[in-house]
Order: structure tokens, then C-alpha cells, then sequence
């Protein structure tokens, strides 16, 4: 992919696009940024499907497929999906919701996996709790391979993966842990798409009482 803009820093990163692949995918815009490392506890990857380090809460699969809508939709392999969410409590290990953590501190709720040869990565973790105000969200970072090695760039994508609103009242009500935000009000109407254009909505299945499953299809453009 070629990148359609240059910057420094991950804080840089566009905003996605509201194209959609269909009813069940979102397409983000890629962005050629410095490459930082990320997730490295003593200089090595944060690289794990199970992120929950023992942290108590309702069970979560999260299964994400990178497609290339510059290509077709192949599907994107080998690219770095790095997740990060708060705990039941709304909580972040290392005490930020940035992608950097320090050499030294928590890693709860943070991991790294490499697409497949399918673009898919799935990582086990926990239903996230509300963080300042904010409904149950995940966030995503997909780094792509480097278009300029030699300068150690990498084409990036990010985005903040919502749950249906019905999602969280259910975990509310079935677990203690969970606690909803006085200060925000439930959507007017819950089965529309997020409005800011870095938020898109997970596909979920399951129940509170015995764990949720939730995908999405995760397109990736230059444009």
C-alpha cells in the first residue's frame, strides 16, 4: 500500500473512512508514520492471544480479519494487530490508554498477534468496563509491513472498536464488576453505527453470563 500522507508521531494518525465493505466491516485509512515500539516488555513483543493476566471479568473472543481494498480485498498477512482495552473497573495497565507502555509496569489487557494467512488475528481478554465516561471500547493499532526499510517507516491504522449498548447494560446487570457511567446517557438509538469516524461497532454474540464472542472485518485503504 502506498501511504497518502507522511507524519511523526502515532497522535498524527488520519481519522478512518465511514466507507464500509458491508453491513459487518469497516474500512480504515492507512497513514505512514515513524514506527515506535510498541508492546515490548525487556526489548521483546508483548506477542500473546490471551491478554488477560488473571484479570476478573465477563469472557471476550475478539476475532478481527484485515482485508486490503487497495487489492481486491485480499486479505492482510502478517501485519502487527495490537490491542488494548481497561479492565471490568476501567482501568489501564500502566495507568494510560496510550499504545506505549513502560519497560517496567503492567501489560494486563494490552497484546500483539500477527495477521494470518487469512488476515485474521483472535485474541482472548475480558469485556471491558466504562473509562472516564466512555462505553466498553477496544482499542486497535495495525502496523503494515515497511514500503521504506531502510528508514523504518510503517504504514498504520488505528481505530476504537464499540460494543452494542445493549452489551453493557447486560453487564451491568449480570456482574458486579461492571459498573455503568452516571455522567453519560445511554444512545438514542443503539443500533446505529458510532458517529465519530475512529469508532466503529463489533459484531458480538454470546451472553454475560457465559461469555461474548465479537468480530469485525477490518478493511484497509490508502485513499
Amino acid at each position: 500500500m502506498t501511504p497518502s500522507a507522511s507524519a511523526a508521531a502515532l497522535a498524527a494518525t488520519r481519522p478512518l473512512s465511514s466507507t464500509r465493505l458491508n453491513d459487518d466491516s469497516c474500512v480504515l485509512s492507512s497513514l505512514e508514520v515513524a514506527g515506535p515500539a510498541l508492546f515490548t516488555v525487556g526489548g521483546t513483543p508483548l506477542l500473546r492471544r490471551d491478554i488477560t493476566e488473571g484479570r476478573p471479568g465477563i469472557p471476550l473472543t475478539l476475532t478481527l480479519q484485515l482485508r486490503d481494498c487497495d487489492n481486491q480485498g485480499e486479505a492482510i498477512c502478517g501485519a502487527e494487530v495490537y490491542v488494548w482495552h481497561c479492565d471490568a473497573e476501567g482501568q489501564y495497565s500502566g495507568g494510560h490508554s496510550g499504545p506505549e507502555i513502560a519497560p517496567i509496569g503492567e501489560t494486563y489487557l494490552r497484546g500483539v498477534q500477527f495477521s494470518n494467512h487469512a488476515g485474521s488475528v483472535v485474541f482472548h481478554t475480558i469485556l471491558p468496563g466504562c473509562h472516564q465516561c466512555q462505553l466498553e471500547h477496544i482499542h486497535l493499532l495495525v502496523l503494515l509491513p515497511s514500503t521504506v526499510p531502510s528508514s523504518r517507516t510503517v504504514c498504520t491504522a488505528s481505530a476504537q472498536l464499540l460494543f452494542p449498548y445493549a452489551v453493557s447494560t447486560a453487564a451491568y446487570s449480570c456482574s458486579t464488576l461492571y459498573r455503568p457511567s452516571l455522567d453519560m446517557p445511554p444512545p438514542a438509538h443503539t443500533d446505529e453505527p458510532a458517529e465519530h469516524p475512529s469508532q466503529h461497532m463489533l459484531q458480538v454474540s454470546g451472553n454475560a453470563s457465559t461469555g461474548y464472542a465479537a468480530s469485525l472485518v477490518i478493511g484497509i485503504t490508502s485513499v
